[in-house]
C-alpha cells in the first residue's frame, strides 16, 4: 500500500511539473537594444550657449528614460559629462547648452538611455564665439 501511495505522490509531482503541450506558445520576451539616434547640426552659438537638434529614430524597444545632448572640451563626451537632459515625447527635439565659456572648442552628442544603455549620436564641434 505505501508503495502505490508513493507511486501516486511521485506521480502528481511529475505531472505538475510537467510543460503544456496544448499548443500554444507563450510570448516571447521583448529583446530591448540601445536607442540608436542622430546629433544635428550645431547651431545658434553664441558665446556661452549653444543648441543642437537631435532625432531619436529607433527607441530601442524600451522605454526612453533620458535623453538630450553630452559636452565635453575632450573628445567622445559621455553622459557623465556635461549634459542636457529633455522631457518630451517628440523623437525629434531640440536642446540648449549653456554656461559655456567663450572661444572654446566643444565637442557634443546626442544621447538616450533605455534599460538596455545608453545610445549616443555622431560627434560633433563648435567653437564658442569670443565675447
Amino acid at each position: 500500500m505505501k508503495s502505490i501511495f508513493a507511486f501516486f505522490v511521485v506521480s502528481l509531482f511529475v505531472l505538475s511539473c510537467s510543460s503544456d503541450d496544448s499548443g500554444s506558445a507563450s510570448p516571447d520576451p521583448q529583446t530591448t537594444t540601445i536607442p540608436t539616434l542622430t546629433t544635428g547640426e550645431i547651431s545658434q552659438i553664441t558665446a556661452n550657449s549653444a543648441a543642437a537638434t537631435v532625432t531619436i529614430s529607433n527607441d530601442g524597444g524600451g522605454t526612453l528614460l533620458r535623453k538630450g545632448l553630452c559636452w565635453d572640451i575632450e573628445p567622445n563626451p559621455t553622459i557623465a559629462d556635461s549634459r542636457t537632459e529633455e522631457d518630451t515625447n517628440d523623437s525629434n527635439f531640440s536642446s540648449t547648452i549653456t554656461n559655456l565659456m567663450p572661444n572654446t572648442l566643444y565637442y557634443v552628442r546626442a544621447y538616450a538611455s533605455n534599460s538596455a544603455g545608453v545610445g549616443y549620436g555622431a560627434e560633433r564641434t563648435f567653437t564658442t564665439l569670443a565675447q
